[in-house]
């Protein structure tokens, strides 16, 4: 659950050079170490939880030394908890950090396609927007036609419509180009019309196409959190198997 992941992460991140703690810890750890191994080897909790687990087993590891130079630890009593980590180490964290760090492209090239897609559809939007803010701003500055700024446009987006038609091979030059000729006056007027609609507002847009640059940018965000919950584990599993692979702290 996320109340354990919280819980996990915040005694993972509060072990780091903390002796007062690793020393409670140590003195209980007939209770704490068969806790944090029942974590890392439950198929239940959360995988971010069940790493945070093991990072804290591999901080007590590596901290060992630090105990026994700067208090009254028994050496035998933090040898034989030592002992109990290094087994809790290769029964349990190792295959977990083994299953966590296999990258499966099947599950990432879906994801990597999709933060793509979304990416450039806001990015385009961002875009158009742009442009049409600029259209009203040159028009209430510069006091420029509306015609000519409409024209102006329509030549940048038939530029952008051409490069995406190159790119998935799908133009039909001749096509496209009686189209272009039979719709080009229509296109211009419609383009006109709006731009003077807008020229009280400059924020003022379309509620439908609003609503659509909303849901394109959404769509990234959600693109985004999708990706970084997918990378989260990954990263948290190269962090505890650097620590795992690090000498002991001096």
């Amino acid at each position: 659950s996320e109340a354990s992941t919280i819980s996990l992460r915040a005694l993972h991140a509060a072990l780091d050079d903390d002796l007062p703690l690793l020393r409670c810890l140590l003195n209980q750890h007939k209770h704490v170490i068969p806790a944090l191994v029942k974590c890392i080897q439950s198929d239940t909790m959360a995988p971010l939880s069940r790493l945070h687990a093991s990072g804290c087993l591999v901080v007590i590891r590596q901290s060992l030394p630090l105990l026994l130079a700067s208090s009254d630890v028994d050496s035998g009593a933090a040898t034989a908890v030592l002992d109990e980590i290094q087994t809790a180490c290769v029964q349990a964290v190792l295959p977990l950090l083994n299953q966590t760090l296999t990258f499966d492209t099947n599950a990432t090239s879906p994801l990597i396609l999709k933060l793509c897609e979304a990416a450039k559809a806001a990015a385009e939007e961002a875009e158009d927007e742009k442009l049409e803010r600029d259209a009203v701003r040159s028009i209430k500055e510069k006091r420029e036609p509306a015609r000519l700024i409409a024209r102006r446009q329509k030549l940048v987006k038939q530029e952008k419509d051409r490069k995406k038609a190159e790119e998935k091979k799908l133009m039909n030059e001749a096509a496209a180009a009686k189209m272009e000729n039979s719709m080009e006056d229509t296109d211009i007027v419609t383009m006109e019309d709006e731009l003077l609609n807008n020229m009280d507002d400059e924020n003022k847009m379309d509620t439908d196409e609003k609503d659509k640059r909303e849901d394109k940018r959404e769509a990234y965000e959600n693109a985004c959190n999708e990706w970084t919950s997918y990378c989260l584990p990954l990263k948290l599993g190269l962090e505890v198997t650097t620590n795992l692979c690090s000498s002991t702290s001096s």
